[in-house]
Parts: C-alpha cells; structure tokens; sequence
C-alpha cells in the first residue's frame, strides 16, 4: 500500500516545505504535521537521549530600532502622535514602534517599490518562514497598516 499524502489541511499549513526544510537543514529528526485540535504539529521521528541536541536553528529575522533611519524616525512620530481610529475606539498605532519597525523591515523587493532607501528587503524564502509563524487570516489591513503606506 503506497504511502498517503499530505491532507488538505497539511498543505494548506504549509507542512510540506517545512518538512522539506526539516529533511535538507536537520536530517529529518522531526517532521511537521496538522492537528485539528492544535493546528501545526513538530513531531520527533526517532528517539533521542536526555539532553540530546534535537536540532539547532539560527535566529530567523533580527530587527532593531534605527534612531538614525528616516523611516523609522517617521514611524516614532505617527505613534507617538494620539491618532485614533475611525470609530474612535482606540489609538491606529497601539504597539510600541518596533512592533510595526519589525513588519516593515519583514517585506521583500517588489514590496517596497524601487524608490525605497531607508528599508532593506529580506528574500522571498525568508519572507515566507516569517508568515508560516503567524496563521490568522486578515480581511482587510488594519488601520495602522493603511497609515503607514
């Protein structure tokens, strides 16, 4: 009996090329799967000893403030600034500054336009590990994300 293939659910989460990941950069130690009840599953493929390394992952994305970079200076100011939202329920930028710093400075080439020197772009592969990490599915941007552009 062949093996079975990822289910709908599996790719749609993406457990294939994390898997592929998982097979060239760790030797196939784990392997990802999808449970309804949990979502995105790393589950062990063989035993390891106690305080046996699993596997070792460099940091994926580095970020920090940049006091000198125009763009983030601009970014300080619009949150400092009290902008509410339309219904007036709540502040548009209700995060510290990094927090929206780190999703500029998270977009590739094509997405910043070819006019854009403050930010540098990340690769389209690194992009796509970033967005495996957040799984909520967005109707619209959100307010902060319309003033920023």
């Amino acid at each position: 009996m062949a093996a079975e293939g990822p289910s709908k659910e599996e790719l749609a989460a993406d457990c294939p090329y994390i898997n592929e990941y998982c097979r060239e950069k760790h030797k196939g130690v784990v392997k990802c799967t999808w449970s309804q009840e949990k979502g995105r599953i790393l589950q062990s493929c063989r035993s390891f000893r106690q305080g046996e390394v699993i596997f070792r992952e460099p940091p994926l994305h580095i970020v920090a403030e940049q006091p000198h970079n125009p763009a983030f200076e601009k970014l300080k100011k619009l949150c400092d600034r009290d902008i509410r939202t339309k219904h007036g329920d709540g502040k548009v930028f209700e995060y510290e500054p990094l927090w929206y710093w780190t999703a500029l400075c998270s977009l590739k080439p094509f997405q910043l336009g070819p006019a854009e020197t403050c930010l540098k772009p990340i690769a389209e592969d690194q992009q796509r590990k970033l967005l495996l990490l957040y799984h909520k599915e967005l109707a619209q941007p959100s307010e902060a994300a319309v003033a920023l552009l």
